[in-house]
């Protein structure tokens, strides 16, 4: 069974059936190939957008505050920063994998990338935490 707000909202990509008189007409006639008209996600692809995330968070640091990315400060040894690291990559991985294999590149997508590039800045930012406000308490 479709789901109506799916079709409404953009997240069910599946042809409108039409239904015949009289006729007994096999269904995936009736509603289209279904196979051929979702687009398989590689999963290179997701790791591409991952790197496009954490690049755009370095070049934005870079180019336009003109710092690096911080990650872990000083007191953090290198191994654990590059440990955390692979965990966030990996967590990145899981979010979006399933969701552009089963909505494709929808606004909602989109608009949670966004909010991931925001939570990466605020992450890598040496002047900024993720949990507290920049206001001095």
């Amino acid at each position: 069974m479709e789901d109506s707000l799916g079709r409404l909202y953009g997240t069910l990509e599946s042809a409108e059936p039409h239904f015949s008189s009289g006729q007994n007409v096999n269904t995936k006639e009736r509603l289209g190939d279904e196979s051929t008209s979702s687009k398989d996600i590689s999963f290179s692809e997701i790791i591409w957008l991952i790197i496009l995330i954490i690049g755009s968070v370095g070049l934005y640091s870079y180019f336009f505050r003109k710092k690096t990315l911080n990650i872990g400060g000083d007191n953090v040894p290198g191994g654990i920063k590059i440990f955390l690291v692979l965990i966030l990559i990996g967590m990145l991985i899981y979010l979006f994998y399933p969701l552009i294999g089963m909505y494709g590149y929808n606004w909602f997508v989109w608009f949670l990338v966004i909010c991931v590039i925001l939570l990466v800045y605020r992450l890598f930012s040496e002047d900024k935490t993720i949990l507290k406000s920049d206001k001095d308490e």
